[in-house]
């Protein structure tokens, strides 16, 4: 019995729960790659029940299966060509109507379906009434609500799963459209019976998507010869027209289910569209945006400095202990300056970065981001671009590669790569320890608006490049943007702190790797010169003073001497780093005093001069894991050093400006 393995994937629309319910199945026991051929995330789990092994594919989420978004595309290729022993369509029981459509695209594949009726609970307080069973007997499916946040009806989900794999056949009831559309199929489908065996689950679906016009069904059959024969009894058929047609059938089918198994037991006041009425207001919408985002930085900075200073005190002092008590004076010097200067300046910060990736995760999980992408719509509609571009750039506060891994969800291929190309611009967490360290030196009492004028000129940036290349080399209209805004949710504490700490850990991790590694690299490299002879630390004549006098004659218009050159060149492995190798070419000039008082007794960099590094890191190069998954997304390194070449340049512009125009106003 132990032996018996049952495959099943997981599907759905976005924002049904999808992924809660199958981290609550698998209980964590999960495997993450990336899918054959392309680099969206993969994730897959395990779990037991009476001695059958289920391995589970958590799949994108997607509304329909259409092969028109990438998303969608994994989605159908998955079912098709893994051939699941049982799908498992996660369905929001309180938005049942919308989810029923996907419902009928995978009852069309003539596949053994499981409806997991999701947010159960939820169905009584929106004054509502579902006749499972009989929702059950018409679409000819088991359904089973289950509350993925508590794990209710999860147990019952496995014991349908298990039998259902073992049922001889699938029994559900695919959607009946009107006479002319299936006579069509009917057709189609006497040509498809000729071709032998097909590289499809079934005939009929075969046919509506050969009558909606997808391409990628076309092509593979044209491959088996049968192009010539399909054309001949499609010929005269407006595919889109025939699209237009099977979705209202499908819609009809879906109304006529539904005044069958659901009915609305009493009126409520719904409190989200009293909100969303202001939240979303045509012209208070954006305004509103902007002041929760401004709170969101002041309170990072506010709520961090206490105890930014506390592991600034203690840091300063361990480097003391160390300078002291270890010898010989090399080791001392390594380990005081170099590892403990250069990973203490960013431990630092990580006050702050786990308040901004809690204030972050707590926006998103109470369903004010999707709001917001909704409301930038309008925006992002003026410059070509739809509000689907928008989501991407609201993942980059946190960090920019899942925000470019994020735009697969886009339709349109130029709507897809403008959107990588100007992704980079939007600030990631990353860079907040530069602008806490320089905001807090140059701009004291206005940390938390500086910041967060910082982060909105990385949108404007983006939205005014997006523009640029939407007018010039990648000429177009934006796609049609819908989207279903998920139900008000209040603060899930437990799903935001365990969100912000894996995202600290994460932090804590690269402190502990790479930045470690770079700290103790530029601590070599400012110690020695380049006979490898022992130098004054930190001088002009190490190599890392050579090395940033080569490239300081190009940033001294910008008011940046040769350690900030040299900091901006090892920023391109992390953006963090740019602070860690400040911490450690800075560490000679001041004894135990902290970076800040150190950075600004000797940069001579003044008010102008921090406000145009601040920019400049903002808006140049990516780091190198953007670089790299922006070479996979778009399969270009053209693209990919046009991006790299761009940003750094109009990063060079804006400092320029800033500085020089600072200088002659004597700022």
């Amino acid at each position: 019995m132990s032996s018996i393995k049952i495959r099943v994937a997981l599907a759905g629309n976005p924002n049904v729960g999808k992924t809660t319910l199958f981290n609550r199945l698998t209980g964590g026991n999960l495997k993450v790659g990336n899918w054959p051929g392309v680099t969206v995330e993969k994730v897959e789990g395990v779990t037991r029940y009476k001695g059958r092994k289920m391995e589970m594919v958590d799949l994108p989420g997607t509304y329909s299966l259409t092969a028109y978004s990438l998303d969608e595309l994994i989605a159908r290729n998955h079912i098709i060509e893994h051939t699941p022993d049982v799908i498992v369509q996660v369905a929001d029981a309180g938005n049942l109507g919308r989810n029923l459509y996907l419902t009928y695209q995978l009852l069309e594949l003539n596949c053994k379906l499981v409806i997991a009726l999701n947010m159960w609970d939820m169905v009584n307080d929106l004054g509502l009434e579902i006749d499972v069973d009989a929702l059950s007997a018409h679409l000819g499916v088991p359904v089973v609500p289950v509350v993925s946040t508590t794990g209710e009806g999860t147990k019952e989900l496995l014991k349908v799963i298990v039998e259902e794999s073992e049922r001889g056949k699938t029994c559900g009831r695919s959607c009946r459209f009107d006479d002319d559309v299936e006579e069509a199929i009917t057709r189609v489908e006497k040509v498809l019976q000729r071709v032998g065996e097909l590289p499809f689950p079934d005939t009929r679906w075969t046919a509506i998507k050969v009558l909606e016009g997808d391409e990628q069904v076309i092509r593979q059959l044209e491959e088996l010869g049968s192009g010539e024969a399909l054309r001949a009894v499609t010929d005269g058929i407006n595919h889109m027209d025939m699209e237009i047609a099977i979705s209202d059938g499908r819609y009809r089918e879906v109304d006529r289910i539904l005044s069958k198994v659901r009915k609305r037991t009493r009126r409520i006041i719904n409190t989200g569209d009293l909100i969303d009425s202001v939240v979303t207001h045509r012209y208070l919408g954006i305004p509103i945006f902007l002041v929760v985002m401004w709170s969101m930085f002041r309170l990072t900075f506010d709520l961090g400095r206490p105890f930014s200073d506390l592991i600034d005190i203690g840091f300063s002092e361990l480097s003391t202990l160390v300078s002291e008590n270890i010898s010989p004076p090399w080791l001392a010097s390594m380990l005081g300056e170099g590892v403990i200067g250069g990973v203490g300046a960013v431990l630092v910060f990580l006050p702050n970065i786990l308040i901004l990736f809690l204030l972050i995760s707590i926006l998103e999980s109470s369903g004010y981001m999707a709001r917001a992408a909704f409301v930038m719509d309008r925006v992002m509609s003026k410059i070509s671009l739809s509000g689907k571009s928008f989501i991407p750039m609201v993942i980059g506060f946190g960090c920019n590669v899942p925000a470019i891994m994020a735009t697969r969800t886009i339709d349109d291929r130029k709507d897809r790569l403008v959107t990588i190309l100007i992704s980079p611009f939007v600030s990631c967490g990353a860079r907040l320890p530069v602008y806490v360290l320089l905001a807090g030196i140059f701009f004291k009492g206005s940390e938390g608006l500086v910041i967060f004028g910082l982060y909105i000129l990385g949108i404007g940036v983006a939205i005014l490049s997006a523009k640029l290349f939407r007018h010039t080399i990648l000429k177009g209209e934006p796609s049609p943007f819908i989207m279903e805004l998920p139900r008000y949710k209040g603060p899930d504490v437990r799903l935001s702190l365990r969100s912000t700490w894996e995202k600290g850990s994460q932090y804590l991790r690269k402190a502990g790797t790479i930045i470690l590694f770079g700290s103790v690299i530029m601590w070599f490299l400012a110690s020695f010169d380049i006979t490898l002879k022992s130098v004054d630390y930190g001088s002009s004549s190490s190599m890392a003073g050579l090395m940033g006098k080569l490239i300081a004659p190009v940033l001294a218009p910008l008011g940046f001497d040769w350690r900030i050159a040299v900091a901006l060149i090892f920023g391109f492995v992390a953006k963090e780093i740019v602070v860690s190798t400040m911490g450690v070419l800075y560490a000679s000039e001041g004894g135990t005093s902290s970076l800040s008082e150190r950075f600004a007794a000797d940069s001579h960099l003044g008010t102008a001069g921090g406000l145009a590094m601040m920019v400049f890191v903002l808006l140049y190069v990516p780091c190198l894991a953007t670089v790299g998954v922006m070479k996979q997304e778009t399969g270009s390194w053209a693209w990919t050093l046009f991006s790299v070449f761009y940003s750094t340049g109009v990063a060079y512009l804006a400092a320029l400006m800033i500085y020089q125009g600072g200088t002659l106003l004597g700022i």
